[in-house]
């Protein structure tokens, strides 16, 4: 998995939709409970309803690790 510079996170999502974006965008199913697992072995479920724009940008990478590492 790659996570890029520019993170490529959808602003007005949450971070767990950000999450779920990346299985939907390669055409498979989304595991909302493998992406909160995620979210909670990388520190910020509590952030899993906050909007992705008012992350800081250690949060954002973060986000984009759990996306990277969802579908696999």
């Amino acid at each position: 998995a790659l996570v890029f510079q520019d993170l490529h996170l959808a602003s007005g999502l949450s971070v767990l939709e950000n999450v779920l974006l990346g299985a939907y965008a390669r055409g498979l199913p989304s595991d909302r409970q493998e992406a909160l697992r995620l979210l909670d072995e990388l520190g910020i479920s509590a952030l899993a309803q906050v909007r992705a724009d008012r992350l800081s940008r250690g949060e954002a990478q973060r986000t984009a690790i759990a996306r990277a590492l969802l579908p696999r």
